[in-house]
């Protein structure tokens, strides 16, 4: 009887269930932390403006634009945000380029693009400043980008191919 009695077999591994439940607690807490704290941060980037562009295409066979204009959605107030590429070439950095963008870029404000003879010319009116550019081929793929003000983000807003006209 006494052997039954002095058999320490029995506590050892309840404490050591009791330890390893302690660690598995403890991880899932620190795995939880981590996961809340890179949720957290995922909230800090800056979302694109809801926003609405189209385009109208000018011109017949010569002389052929493009006015890019804002429809609706989001005044976009930092201008150094929008930039227009076209055909993979930057030729606005800034939305001050456009007509209308006194008090940032809203319904209405308006950028005319054409072709010159070294790449392309934009314009805040469709006289392109008394000059006669070059007109636009076929298949010119013109984009509004938006970058945050940070620079880590950035959307393609608008997307315009010139038609054959």
């Amino acid at each position: 009887m006494r052997s039954i009695l002095s058999d320490d077999s029995a506590q050892s591994s309840v404490i050591g269930t009791i330890l390893l439940v302690a660690i598995v607690v403890i991880l899932a807490s620190v795995i939880g932390i981590f996961a809340i704290d890179l949720y957290q941060s995922a909230g800090d980037v800056e979302e694109s403006p809801d926003v609405r562009f189209d385009a109208e295409q000018y011109g017949g066979d010569h002389d052929q634009f493009v006015r890019m204009y804002h429809m609706t959605g989001n005044t976009i107030g930092d201008l150094d945000t929008i930039s227009v590429v076209v055909d993979g070439e930057t030729v606005s950095e800034t939305g001050a380029d456009w007509s209308n963008s006194n008090e940032g870029l809203r319904s209405q404000s308006s950028l005319y693009i054409a072709a010159d003879g070294s790449g392309f010319t934009t314009a805040d009116n469709a006289d392109f400043g008394g000059s006669s550019p070059d007109e636009l081929d076929p298949g010119t793929e013109i984009s509004v980008i938006w970058s945050s003000a940070d620079a880590d983000t950035s959307a393609t807003l608008f997307e315009y191919e010139v038609e054959d006209r």
